[in-house]
């Protein structure tokens, strides 16, 4: 009975150490997902992203995944980017320099998507993309902007301001007749 005291404490010590042999993780910052799990890349860009992971502050970290992610054109980084306004920065600026609006989806603000949506429709010609569009002042000058590049004027039809209907009309008009 009086080692018993001392056999708690040496299993407890056992079970402890039992916990602490496995391997180390490689983590270098607590507040960074591990990024294998998030995207694929290839071995230079992980190599980039590791960088990023060193950065003690969690604005430039993000601002770094992004430019990352920017330059590699992969959409996949931005989602290892905690600041929503710099994740939707990121995921717009990768929809419209790869002109696909699945891209501008994943957006959470309204005027960020928007932009995303209207440059994405403009670079494709593609008045679907239009219709996505939230703000209707925005949606509308979109559909001018496709129905000008198409030499279209039934989109002028989708525009719900009739004086910039009117004025879509008039600018097709002049480019078709």
């Amino acid at each position: 009975m009086r080692y018993a005291p001392l056999l708690i404490f040496l299993a407890v010590f056992l079970v402890f150490m039992a916990g602490c042999t496995g391997p180390t993780p490689n983590v270098t910052n607590p507040d960074t997902p591990t990024t294998t799990t998030l995207f694929s890349a290839p071995p230079e860009i992980m190599k980039k992203i590791a960088v990023c992971e060193k950065i003690q502050n969690s604005t430039e970290r993000d601002g770094c995944y992004a430019y990352v992610a920017i330059n590699a054109r992969n959409d996949g980084i931005c989602n290892i980017i905690k600041d929503p306004d710099i994740m939707d920065n990121c995921n717009s600026e990768i929809g419209k320099r790869r002109k696909q609006t699945s891209i501008c989806d994943k957006i959470q603000g309204a005027k960020v998507k928007d932009e995303c949506y209207m440059v994405v429709a403009k670079a494709n010609r593609d008045k679907a993309t239009c219709d996505k569009v939230g703000d209707s002042e925005k949606r509308d000058d979109c559909y001018l902007t496709v129905a000008q590049s198409r030499k279209d004027s039934t989109i002028c039809d989708s525009i719900e301001n009739q004086e910039r209907k009117d004025y879509c009309y008039m600018k097709l008009a002049k480019i078709v007749g």
